[in-house]
């Protein structure tokens, strides 16, 4: 029976959370990945794993909320 996972810090091929996604699609499972920017390894296993990974890009608020230009 597959498990519905969240990974925060899922954006570097190099990191932890990266290799926990890897893990957790190839025993089968649904994943989420929040990421800041998604490294191209993370889209290739979007590609191969289709529907059972879902990626957020999380935007900080500082970027969100802005003071308009005068």
């Amino acid at each position: 029976m597959s498990q519905n996972v969240m990974i925060t810090g899922a954006g570097k091929a190099v990191g932890l959370g990266f290799n926990m996604v890897l893990r957790y699609l190839e025993a089968g499972d649904n994943v989420i990945a929040t990421v800041k920017k998604p490294c191209m390894e993370l889209n290739e296993l979007k590609m191969k794993y289709g529907n059972k990974l879902t990626i957020f890009i999380c935007i900080p608020s500082s970027v969100l909320i802005q003071s308009p230009k005068e």
